[in-house]
């Protein structure tokens, strides 16, 4: 679940624990948290073709910005996250670099974008593998 999403983690944990889950669940989850779904913006910096509409409604989205709404998650302790890319066919390692760029307060993995129908593939993957924080292969 994204942080940035208006219900928040403490509400779902609530919300499973009371229904679906019944009496296998009797009090809502407290721990560590890998956040395996996010993304960062600031479409000043870092334009997105993708996202142009969005430019003027959404306030920049940086690590800061993420822990201070993961902060007020009673409970849950935000140990780590997993940024996933925005699909920038244009400049694919740019937001990679982009992203590594940012201060990060917390350990991370990135999933990278490579256009596998195209001949250049293979060395795509090579490049962003090249990157500490990618993770794949390119075989």
């Amino acid at each position: 679940m994204c942080i940035r999403d208006r219900l928040s983690a403490a509400d779902l944990v609530r919300r499973l624990s009371a229904s679906s889950m019944g009496n296998h669940f009797q009090k809502p989850y407290a721990g560590d948290v890998c956040d395996p779904h996010l993304h960062f913006w600031d479409f000043e910096s870092r334009p997105n073709p993708h996202h142009e509409g969005l430019k003027a409604k959404l306030p920049k989205w940086l690590p800061q910005d993420y822990l201070k709404a993961a902060g007020e998650i009673e409970d849950l302790e935000i140990t780590s996250f997993v940024h996933v890319e925005t699909i920038d066919e244009e400049d694919p390692e740019g937001e990679t670099a982009w992203v590594m760029g940012l201060p990060q307060p917390l350990p991370y993995k990135i999933v990278c974008f490579v256009d596998l129908s195209l001949g250049t593939a293979r060395d795509q993957c090579a490049r962003q593998a090249a990157l500490s924080e990618s993770r794949g292969r390119a075989t």
